[in-house]
């Protein structure tokens, strides 16, 4: 598997190197769109391990120097910002070892018709919850490891659309998501997946959104499956403010071996977009789910997506979500297949003053698997961001997190207290 997977930046290297770089890009202000950095973190961890007894603290320090580009006109878009860091553990020196991260989102338009566009993330860490870079409201993954080990997620999107009218459009992406841990016994994957999507309105009222994705997924000891996904949408809209939709997902999984753990699911749902003013807006988005094994008894319950979000000028925004019904995790350190999921929480960021930034957030998560397990998860969080000088900025965040499960071994606490400074060359 890993000598077939090919490095995401590598292939943001062939990109760029194919479509070139646009002459006013090249251009002398080129360079100063380039701003060098380094990070400096210390963090304080209460239970390093994610344990529910014999918990390890520890102090974390991290330099980190990277580099961040920004350019956008109405041919190209190209942001970038990749840093790599040496972590110390003052306690546990045997985990130190060196961090990784990079996302690149670029964009070229050679025409109104076409848009081609390239994005990769890219982690090397150790953290026991992981990031889920594809979820909704700045999600982390169900699986949870207990003892810290690194991995690589490489996740890759290519993509091109072309639009035949002022809201149509045929788009086909590209998906490959690469998962690697050096810990022996947590299972590398891949993941290949290639969507097709027809966008069409017929007027300014009535539009359809029809899209197909077919997924390849491989492991190195468990079945590999291939899957299906088939979506259909239809908005209306009553007003340019208020619009209501009906959308059905099919998804189908087809394990090599063994074949009794094959299942589709059926969910169908409803919702309303409404924007209440300029500064505050919302979505609801109700329905139901049906999981059907190929043996087995099956799986039903509500899907809900749901949010609502007020943004003041610049100086504030805020953010109540709930989303759930069940999602599937694949590729992850336990790749815990099917889970039925709800989640749930708010955020907050405020600026107090010119230069002072307050965040605040907090959820609640509840995971039923099918191995006749239920966790329940909660946590908070606090941070300042104060900007001293226009190349300087620090950063103080605190948080807390617990997971209470029916199985007394995935339960855990932990605290969290990092402070970050950051020098920018501008």
């Amino acid at each position: 598997m890993k000598e077939d997977t090919k490095s995401g930046i590598a292939v943001v290297l062939i990109l760029l190197f194919l479509i070139g770089v646009p002459a006013d890009l090249r251009a002398q202000d080129f360079w100063s769109k380039f701003h060098p950095y380094i990070s400096v973190q210390e963090e304080y961890n209460s239970n390093i391990n994610l344990t529910p007894t014999n918990k390890k603290d520890d102090w974390i320090t991290t330099v980190t120097p990277g580099v961040r580009f920004n350019h956008n006109d109405a041919f190209t878009g190209l942001n970038m910002d990749v840093g790599g860091g040496y972590n110390w553990y003052a306690t546990n020196s045997d985990l130190d070892y060196w961090s990784v991260l990079g996302n690149f989102d670029g964009r070229y338009s050679p025409s109104r018709y076409w848009n081609f566009r390239l994005r990769d993330t890219i982690v090397r860490s150790d953290e026991p919850r992981e990031r889920d870079y594809l979820g909704s409201y700045d999600q982390y993954y169900v699986s949870t490891e207990r003892q810290r080990s690194i991995y690589i997620r490489n996740i890759v999107e290519p993509s091109v659309e072309y639009r035949f009218g002022r809201e149509n459009a045929l788009a086909l992406a590209y998906r490959n998501t690469y998962y690697d841990n050096e810990n022996p016994g947590i299972e590398d994957s891949m993941e290949n997946y290639v969507s097709p999507r027809l966008t069409y309105w017929f007027d300014v009222r009535n539009g359809i959104i029809l899209e197909y994705g077919h997924t390849d997924a491989q492991f190195d000891t468990t079945s590999d499956w291939t899957g299906h996904n088939a979506r259909g949408r239809y908005t209306h809209r009553f007003t340019p403010h208020t619009s209501v939709f009906g959308e059905y997902l099919y998804q189908v999984r087809d394990f090599d071996q063994p074949s009794s753990v094959d299942y589709q699911t059926h969910a169908p749902s409803v919702g309303i977009e409404h924007a209440f003013s300029r500064a505050l807006t919302g979505l609801l988005q109700v329905g139901y789910y049906l999981q059907d094994p190929k043996s087995g008894d099956s799986q039903d319950g509500a899907t809900v997506n749901a949010n609502l979000t007020y943004r003041l000028e610049q100086r504030t925004t805020l953010s109540i979500y709930a989303i759930g019904g069940y999602r599937e995790e694949y590729f992850t350190s336990e790749n815990l297949g099917f889970v039925k999921y709800y989640r749930g929480g708010a955020t907050v960021s405020h600026q107090l003053l010119r230069r002072l930034t307050l965040r605040l957030g907090g959820d609640v998560e509840r995971a039923e698997y099918s191995a006749d397990r239920e966790d329940w998860l909660y946590g908070v969080n606090a941070g300042l961001d104060y900007q001293i000088l226009r190349w300087l900025t620090i950063g103080v965040t605190g948080s807390y997190r617990e997971c209470n499960s029916d199985v007394d071994i995935n339960d855990y606490d932990e605290y969290r207290a990092i402070f970050r400074i950051t020098a920018t060359y501008m």
